[in-house]
């Protein structure tokens, strides 16, 4: 969480040009507080936004969510729906799912901000088959026999699409789903791939456009007597989701903040953050 309330920082500074070796001259810095508005939405989940505001880096505390914020949410029919603050989870709420395909705005005000507007749009859900799971399809690099998750993409060939996936591993045990690092042998994903924080992976249609693409994905063997399942997840992202989280990886890997930075994607207009959508596919594998 620091991270991202610093990178929300450095996107909101300007810096003046200077080599990586020049000492950093914090009187130039010029700072702006604004609101910071932060929704990514999904067809899988109720709406859900959070609202916060910019801080200084001399300030010693972290923003906490902003109380009295005015939150609409609005379909692209001109029908409003006013978020909630939900004190348990910090986010203005309401029981709406976005819809695959449909347009939506989110304006926030508060009577100390000036005004933060956002707009989205759900891709609509590349999956036409179900996934398939077989064991003992392979050796791992110490001899052990592993199993292969095999989904399939039906990609949309008028259009730059990105895709997030995730696959959990069910614990008969713990009873509950453990989330995997998708691991695949093409070499197309895996060598373009973005790793989420989670642990799932992000990849464009760049090697694939307008083609039905299959990709295996690796897993433990079903040893015998034990029962595993697989839940597999398939996002459909909106372009402004997928540059966002580019942006955060190529943050993350700055070797400092007084380095160049590489600024946070924001498409939020009047402040800063990000509005951006998914349509969610899942697949549960007995």
């Amino acid at each position: 969480m620091k991270k991202i309330f610093l990178a929300i920082f450095i996107s909101s500074m300007i810096f003046v040009s200077q080599s990586c070796e020049t000492n950093l001259d914090m009187g130039q810095i010029q700072y702006s507080d604004r609101l910071v508005v932060n929704a990514l939405l999904t067809t899988s989940d109720i709406v859900g936004v959070s609202v916060s505001n910019t801080y200084n880096v001399f300030d010693t505390t972290v923003p906490v969510p902003l109380m009295n914020a005015s939150v609409k949410f609005i379909d692209d029919n001109g029908n409003q729906t006013d978020l909630k603050l939900n004190l348990i989870t910090g986010k203005y709420e309401a029981n709406v799912v976005p819809k695959a395909g449909k347009k939506y705005t989110i304006l926030v005000n508060h009577p100390k901000y000036n005004s933060a507007q956002g707009e989205l749009t759900l891709p609509f859900e590349a999956v036409k088959n179900k996934s398939t799971f077989v064991d003992n399809t392979a050796l791992d690099p110490s001899g052990n026999p592993t199993g292969t998750i095999t989904l399939n993409l039906s990609d949309n060939g008028n259009e730059r699409n990105y895709y997030e996936i995730n696959i959990y591993r069910y614990n008969d045990f713990l009873d509950q789903w453990f989330i995997m690092t998708p691991v695949t042998n093409d070499p197309n994903i895996s060598e373009n791939a973005i790793q989420t924080n989670l642990g799932g992976i992000l990849f464009t249609d760049k090697s694939f456009n307008g083609k039905t693409k299959t990709i295996p994905f690796i897993t433990e063997y079903a040893s015998a007597g034990t029962k595993y399942k697989y839940l597999v997840e398939i996002k459909s992202l909106s372009s402004p989701y997928y540059q966002y989280f580019q942006s955060l990886q190529a943050y993350e890997n700055t070797n400092s903040v007084f380095s160049e930075p590489n600024p946070i994607y924001s498409n939020i207009q009047g402040g800063r953050g990000i509005c951006a959508g998914a349509s969610v596919f899942k697949d549960t594998i007995y």
